[in-house]
């Protein structure tokens, strides 16, 4: 025979099992909600990045292609006076158009900085070869090594190009260093691209140091980068060496 106490267990359980249902149903609706709304930005903001690069593609062509045309009749032009010129404006004329070599040259490294071309073509490796020289300066030397013959997706290769391009300058503006080595590598379906170099500050403080620094735009971009890529970045320090890892899941298309 059921005591009171039992009976009024009984009783609240009829009137709270339909809400504590309710309430899980809600529960478990809610989470799948929420996870299918966060995948979908998600998607959302890779979409975005994605057509951030394609853009940034068009314009880097077609800047490309106008001042190739430019330069043509500019030369042209020049060539023509130079027929005519006599000595004194043929030397006017010479240094015009070392002027014009020079600013054509500096409009070609912006027009690699805002799309490598080599990434327009599949070339991973010299894509980063290219960028470490034009960073590389008598206060930054930086070196690269690679250990691997495989190559990430194209997309993968175009955010890990953005990740060290903003790393290294980074680097080159917090960092206070003038050597920087670069090692890529693959390993177990994994591929790592460290950035080794003298830190600034002390084994306890340089990284805190570094963080706070650099807590800007460029931060939020590697950050960015890194969600795209589902890849990790531990930054340590070894012996007064900063080694700043990058390591994902590669996608073994090409070699």
């Amino acid at each position: 025979m059921l005591s009171s106490g039992d009976s009024l267990l009984i009783k609240l359980l009829f009137l709270l099992g339909p809400a504590l249902a309710i309430l899980a149903v809600t529960g478990v609706y809610s989470w799948f909600l929420i996870n299918r709304y966060t995948k979908a930005i998600s998607r959302l903001y890779e979409m975005n990045f994605n057509s951030l690069e394609t853009e940034r593609k068009r314009i880097a062509n077609d800047i490309h292609d106008i001042l190739g045309n430019k330069m043509i009749q500019i030369n042209s032009a020049l060539s023509n006076a130079e027929k005519e010129a006599d000595e004194k404006t043929l030397r006017e004329i010479r240094s015009i158009r070392s002027h014009f070599s020079l600013f054509n040259s500096e409009i070609g490294r912006s027009i690699e900085f805002l799309y490598p071309r080599d990434l327009i073509i599949g070339e991973w490796e010299s894509s980063l070869r290219r960028l470490i020289t034009s960073v590389s300066s008598e206060n930054l030397q930086v070196s690269i090594n690679f250990h691997t013959d495989f190559n990430p997706s194209a997309e993968q290769c175009l955010h890990l190009y953005r990740l060290v391009q903003e790393k290294l300058s980074n680097i080159s503006k917090h960092a206070n260093c003038d050597k920087v080595h670069i090692d890529v590598a693959e390993e177990n379906t994994k591929y790592y691209i460290a950035l080794i170099y003298k830190g600034q500050y002390p084994a306890l403080g340089w990284k805190k140091n570094w963080l706070r620094k650099a807590n800007g735009r460029g931060l939020h971009v590697i950050q960015d980068r890194l969600n795209i890529l589902k890849a990790d970045n531990d930054i340590t320090e070894c012996e007064g060496n900063v080694i700043d890892e990058i390591s994902f899941e590669y996608e073994n298309t090409t070699s």
